[in-house]
């Protein structure tokens, strides 16, 4: 009779633990949901730093030894291939402009309708990086305007992730100075000549 009371003070005990247990964690039972299968693409990111460079730069030098005139455009403008981006004087044409003016505006005049300034035009589409001068001044062969078609990235990747990479894959780009404006790029070009780096 003993041994049916403790069965049974023993049943009453492990119920009572279980009905414990199940009042403490019933909000960690985990909730199930179904949901389609779906076959979509797995984005890898390979992460890497470079350099933004001008990928053709074009510097402009003067065709012949002189003073500027004017100049028609600043560092950041958009220029076409075949437009006059500055006029420049030959050396000849200023020594005779200097003298012309000490005679008066008409003798100016004369001389600037008879003996016309040389144009220095763009030999590219693209966009000035440099303005290395200013009216007025004198040049002899030495760069005054750079160029450039467009920019690229040069960039270093790791032996480990080259194999994941080629050409026309899509990119982002971010730089330091926008950081929360991401630009969109392409895969142009893998150099194959390794760099050892540190």
């Amino acid at each position: 009779m003993a041994k049916k009371w403790i069965l049974g003070i023993l049943l009453i005990a492990i119920a009572g633990g279980g009905m414990w247990f199940w009042l403490q964690h019933r909000n960690n039972i985990p909730k199930y949901q179904a949901v389609s299968v779906m076959r979509e693409d797995i984005n890898i990111t390979v992460p890497s730093t470079g350099v933004v460079i001008p990928e053709n730069r074009v510097e402009i030098k003067p065709p012949i030894a002189g003073r500027v005139e004017e100049v028609l455009v600043q560092e950041g403008d958009t220029v076409r291939k075949g437009q006059i981006i500055a006029w420049m004087s030959s050396t000849e044409r200023s020594a005779l402009l200097d003298l012309a003016r000490v005679k008066g505006d008409s003798e100016v005049k004369r001389w600037e309708t008879l003996y016309k300034p040389t144009p220095l035009i763009s030999p590219i589409s693209g966009t000035v990086i440099a303005r290395l001068i200013q009216p007025g001044q004198t040049v002899n062969q030495e760069a005054i305007l750079v160029l450039c078609d467009h920019l690229i990235i040069n960039a270093q990747v790791d032996e480990t992730d080259i194999g994941k990479i080629k050409v026309g894959q899509d990119t982002e780009i971010t730089l330091d100075a926008y950081p929360k404006d991401p630009f969109a790029g392409q895969v142009s070009r893998i150099a194959y000549e390794p760099i050892v780096t540190g």
